[in-house]
């Protein structure tokens, strides 16, 4: 396969190992008739799960930069963001440098709240709940999705998917005491209006076979009455 004559365990020296790309090269004596290079194997990049946690630090570190091209450059060159906060998907990285202008003004700063890390064979899952703060000092929890794969000598996020939390769709609102009060004064206009009606009602049931013209001097006198309460 390798030659006419034989190999021998002496004609083969270890195998070096290239700590940068994880490839074992063959020895020079491995090489096909044409004496091109057999090939090689490429070894699994190891990393640990306090590793991949500290990629979403990598990412969270871009955004405190405030330079929607520095985020931009954490995604893989096929990389889908899918936002939290747009429903549309960004698959590059003009679209996903785009999405990151605006939220940057909001001056965000992400925590991992909850997540569980898989890993795989030169890829890395880590999903689950995270928070942002933003300069305003309010806050949002939502799930997220993190894929993480081996590139380029490097690890990069080929898949991020982040969505608001059910209970943070519709969000309760304050109300202050200024504002109830226009409120409570219209309730109380409209419930007299109410107890208005209903008393001129009866009235004219009393009095409707005394005079035949009397339901339309009720008619006018309601709507002076609405009128009246609701302004």
């Amino acid at each position: 396969m390798f030659g006419s004559s034989p190999l021998t365990t002496a004609d083969i020296s270890p195998a070096p190992v290239s700590q940068m790309t994880n490839q074992i090269t063959l020895p020079i004596a491995a090489t096909t008739n044409s004496g091109a290079p057999a090939g090689v194997v490429v070894l699994s990049q190891p990393i640990t799960k306090a590793e991949v946690c500290n990629l979403f630090g990598l990412w969270n570190d871009a955004l405190e930069t405030g330079d929607p091209a520095t985020v931009a450059k954490r995604y893989a060159k096929d990389g889908v963001l899918l936002p939290t906060l747009s429903d549309v998907p960004r698959n590059d990285f003009e679209g996903i440098k785009d999405y990151f202008v605006g939220f940057l003004k909001k001056r965000p700063v992400g925590k991992i709240l909850e997540g569980e890390i898989f890993i795989g064979n030169n890829w890395a899952q880590d999903a689950g709940i995270y928070e942002f703060t933003f300069n305003d000092g309010s806050k949002v929890k939502a799930p997220y999705s993190f894929v993480y794969p081996f590139e380029n000598g490097q690890w990069m996020i080929s898949h991020h998917h982040s969505s608001l939390m059910p209970q943070e769709v519709v969000r309760p609102t304050k109300i202050t005491k200024t504002e109830v009060r226009p409120c409570r004064d219209l309730h109380c206009r409209v419930t007299i209006a109410t107890v208005a009606i209903v008393i001129l009602i009866c009235h004219h049931r009393r009095h409707l076979h005394c005079c035949p013209h009397h339901h339309c001097h009720l008619s006018f006198t309601i709507t002076v009455a609405i009128a009246i309460s609701i302004r």
